[in-house]
């Protein structure tokens, strides 16, 4: 017997990890929206696709701004029925990645971090958290990143690892606050994804791109993310919660 779709609200999800995200879902027969600044690709951005085509519901919407999300969130709800998993991975960093060292970084690039990452985070969770409350169940899978769990060796892009370490902690606090709730609460920490953002930035900035810290000895795929994020929010998942799961070819190890 077929399950029912889920409605399948991804953040950040027209490029990069987000979209390998989006595609699995929609691959998978869920309904899924997207919110996100910009869609660069314009057979993407219709918000009004039939699901059964297999492209997702798309909104241009400033995850900073709390009141534009909740309105966000209740056009989607109205539209698309309410939503059962979250995916918040809209964030990144700003300048090279050997700028921003802890012992130089300015308030102000790390307000701007915390903002991207963190706050637009809490700012979505707490607007689909009434429903998810009110179906008696959900999954939020944070994407958060290796730098939130291990500095650079350098001590550099020390605002975004701060940021994303926060990150951690808040899903953390969430699951607990959520456990009762049938809502479960996830953080993924991906290390170096070959996105065609971060291998420009690489470029840009002459770091080798040789992933020599890593077990496997190669960067990671966005799809190798997405699969990652289906597991955690599958309803098969629903006894893990609060953990993070480094997906990062072993460089911890």
């Amino acid at each position: 017997m077929d399950r029912p779709s889920r409605h399948v609200l991804v953040t950040g999800g027209a490029r990069g990890i987000g979209r390998a995200v989006v595609q699995q879902f929609c691959e998978g027969g869920e309904r899924v929206t997207v919110f996100d600044l910009s869609f660069p690709n314009e057979a993407l951005a219709h918000p009004e696709r039939d699901p059964d085509s297999g492209n997702p519901f798309c909104h241009k919407v400033d995850l900073c701004d709390e009141m534009a999300v909740q309105q966000a969130v209740r056009d989607a709800e109205h539209n698309h029925g309410a939503i059962n998993v979250l995916v918040c991975n809209a964030g990144g960093g700003s300048g090279s990645i050997l700028d921003n060292r802890a012992s130089v970084m300015s308030n102000a690039e790390l307000q701007a971090s915390l903002e991207q990452n963190l706050y637009s985070a809490i700012n979505v969770c707490r607007a689909c958290l009434p429903a998810m409350k009110g179906a008696g169940g959900g999954r939020i899978v944070l994407i958060s990143s290796l730098n939130g769990l291990a500095a650079l060796p350098l001590g550099s892009y020390a605002h975004y690892g701060i940021a994303k370490a926060a990150l951690v902690q808040f899903g953390k606090y969430l699951a607990r606050d959520l456990g009762t709730l049938g809502i479960t609460v996830n953080m993924l920490a991906p290390g170096p994804i070959a996105t065609p953002r971060l291998i420009e930035r690489y470029s840009k900035d002459g770091l080798s791109m040789d992933a020599a810290d890593a077990a496997n000895k190669r960067w990671g795929q966005p799809y190798e993310v997405a699969h990652a994020v289906a597991f955690l929010a599958s309803r098969e998942a629903g006894h893990i919660t609060g953990q993070v799961l480094s997906v990062d070819g072993g460089v911890l190890v």
